[in-house]
């Protein structure tokens, strides 16, 4: 099942950070307001790796991701 269908459940659990394999783009599906950030990487828009920061997170030396 999709990240975006399980969500609310994910963010019960108050994640600063989330990586999520086989994760479909973000970019086409779906909507993402409650990350502060994320990244994802991939050649497939339905399999790639994500990575979402929230609570204004940033584990990158200070730069954002």
């Amino acid at each position: 099942m999709a990240l975006r269908k399980k969500k609310e459940y994910v963010l019960e659990l108050d994640p600063d950070l989330l990586i999520v394999q086989e994760c479909e783009n973000p970019a086409k599906k779906g909507s993402w307001q409650e990350f502060s950030n994320y990244i994802w990487i991939g050649d497939n828009n339905n399999k790639g790796i994500g990575v979402f920061s929230r609570n204004d997170y940033n584990g990158n030396g200070g730069q954002t991701i």
